[in-house]
């Protein structure tokens, strides 16, 4: 079963006043100081998570890369980044080392350009299989490096091979390398729901044939995962649609999996997914167009049940307005209007429904009557004004800004408001731009006795030699994954088409 092919709750955001106490109003009016940084906001660390620390210069930021693992050495190929295109980079970094360093591997034979692609280890060998090797053209040509003689070699295409493909995904089986879904491009043109076998022996390909018409739709992007020898799949997208279906098959028939959608994961697509003891393991992906998540969801094998480690951050929660009483149910536009001041967060009055009293007679003027819709049009003109005296307010302190960060020293002083909230405002920037003691603000009296001061943004987690504790990677899609020893090793990705180059690691042993 095939598909065409078409062209991304939430974890609120503690709000810092910046309105000062009485307290502080008071010695402000004396001393023109900063506040020194004593302690670190520690609302976004994570003990679960490790930034691997990149000693001397990294590497290009990449997508939709692949890596994989082979005595302690992290090896990396391909990847896209919008400004570079496909790249056909080969890194390895031993991961061993006590100090992470990216080393380029430069052969005149190589698999060219890739990505979308998937790369295993087996025996002393990497294998590259399938992905893009030019925009929207996709090959099914495999290649292998010899460890052992540092070279690559492209393997002999045969009849078995599947069709040219990309943003399929694999996993290392028995000896096999199995494939599941992803997008045949060249004459095909069609998303697959195929599962294929990969006999590393004999370098052929076998169609897993399910016994019966039951099986997930066709999709690309989608997750998968081995346990006792049963296939498991998890979300993926056809182009139009996202999923977040879970799927088992064990190479005879396909079995839908119906849980409660209460702690289901949201639909996504570029996502990694693994299995740890008898747990399925999801994190990221993307969820809509311009929304990438950066969730933990647990599928517990043996409850059959979806467990939310951590809640996606990504957003934050939209602040719900009190609902309407029953008494006074607005009618379907009101509440259309009210669902949409409540996402984008504007201040709207709550709009009474009035009805015509029945002793009232039909010739009554309606000057005499509360008119919903005069009520919902006057809601709407002083929302107007609202907002447009809110824009002039922005406008008003954005101008007073630049004539303060645009004057020199000398005449600073004239355009200022000294306020204590302008002036916290106005310490905070300096703070984050200049956190250095010797860049200390020179108004008024010094700093407070000159103690140093302290950035929280610069202020490291715990730190060790080559990685941050407790720092946890971003939302993100399109990032590469492995396993090594008992963490969940992560590169790059992008978010809203900006790439990344950073390494996290996730400790199984954790979750």
């Amino acid at each position: 079963m095939l598909s065409n092919r078409s062209n991304k709750d939430t974890k609120e955001v503690k709000r810092i006043s910046l309105i000062p106490s009485r307290q502080e109003q008071q010695q402000e009016q004396e001393y023109k100081y900063i506040q020194p940084v004593k302690s670190v906001n520690v609302e976004n660390q994570d003990p679960k998570w490790s930034e691997l620390k990149v000693d001397g210069k990294n590497i290009n930021h990449r997508a939709y890369t692949s890596i994989t693992i082979h005595n302690d050495f992290l090896y990396l190929y391909g990847g896209y980044q919008v400004q570079l295109g496909i790249m056909d980079e080969f890194y390895r970094m031993n991961l061993k080392s006590q100090s992470y360093q990216w080393e380029k591997l430069t052969y005149k034979e190589n698999p060219g350009p890739r990505t979308r692609h998937q790369m295993c280890t087996y025996m002393d060998r990497i294998y590259i299989f399938g992905g893009q090797i030019h925009q929207s053209v996709s090959t099914n040509s495999m290649w292998y490096f010899d460890l052992n003689s540092h070279t690559w070699v492209k393997c002999k295409i045969n009849q078995s091979y599947p069709p040219e493909i990309d943003n399929h995904t694999a996993i290392i089986h028995n000896d096999n390398w199995i494939v599941f879904g992803g997008f045949f491009g060249g004459t095909v043109g069609l998303h697959s729901n195929y599962v294929y076998k990969y006999d590393f022996s004999s370098n052929t390909w076998q169609r897993m044939q399910p016994q019966s018409s039951l099986a997930p739709k066709p999709r690309d992007g989608a997750g998968i995962a081995m346990h006792k020898n049963i296939l498991y799949m998890f979300g993926g997208s056809n182009g139009h649609l996202r999923f977040n279906d879970l799927w088992k098959f064990d190479f005879q028939v396909w079995t839908y999996i119906p849980v409660s959608s209460k702690d289901l994961p949201r639909i996504r697509s570029g996502h990694v997914m693994l299995v740890n003891d008898d747990k399925i393991i999801i994190f990221g992906g993307i969820h809509d167009i311009t929304w990438e998540l950066d969730d933990l969801n647990v599928f517990n094998l043996k409850k059959m049940e979806w467990i939310k480690v951590d809640e996606d951050s990504a957003r934050r929660k939209d602040k719900q307005l009190l609902s309407p009483t029953k008494d006074n149910k607005q009618d379907q536009h009101s509440r259309r209007q009210f669902r949409k001041s409540t996402r984008t967060g504007s201040i709207r009055k709550t709009i009474k429904r009035t009805t015509v009293s029945p002793l009232k007679k039909p010739d009554q003027s309606e000057d005499s009557l509360e008119s919903p819709t005069r009520n919902l049009s006057q809601a709407q003109s002083n929302q107007k004004t609202l907002d447009e005296k809110k824009k002039k307010e922005i406008q008003q302190k954005k101008m007073a800004l630049l004539k303060i960060f645009e004057v020199d020293e000398g005449q600073k002083i004239q355009f200022r408001d000294n306020s204590p909230t302008s002036e916290k405002m106005r310490n905070s920037l300096f703070l984050v731009g200049n956190p250095k003691a010797d860049l200390k603000i020179k108004q008024g009296k010094l700093t407070e006795f000159g103690k140093p001061l302290v950035s929280k943004f610069l202020q490291p987690l715990q730190s060790m030699q080559n990685q941050i504790v407790g720092k946890k990677p971003c939302a993100r899609d399109g990032h590469s994954f492995t396993v090594y020893q008992s963490q969940l090793i992560i590169f790059g990705g992008d978010r809203h088409q900006m790439s990344f180059n950073d390494i996290y690691s996730l400790d199984l042993t954790k979750i």
